[in-house]
């Protein structure tokens, strides 16, 4: 699977094809780094969060 390069897509880095399964790490989004797989740690668990709160299953 490609990664996504737009930053302004960056939130979209964490999202797959399977259904409440959410990624995070540097492969997630090009150019990657350390940085990076911080970021899309974060993202992921925001919306890890978010669907816990709503009760998404």
């Amino acid at each position: 699977m490609p990664a996504i390069t737009k930053m302004t897509d960056i939130k979209k880095a964490c999202y797959t094809p399977i259904a409440n399964i959410l990624q995070a790490d540097q492969w997630t989004f090009s150019p990657s780094g350390l940085p990076i797989s911080i970021l899309t740690g974060k993202i992921a668990a925001d919306k890890a969060i978010d669907n816990l709160k709503s009760g998404v299953r």
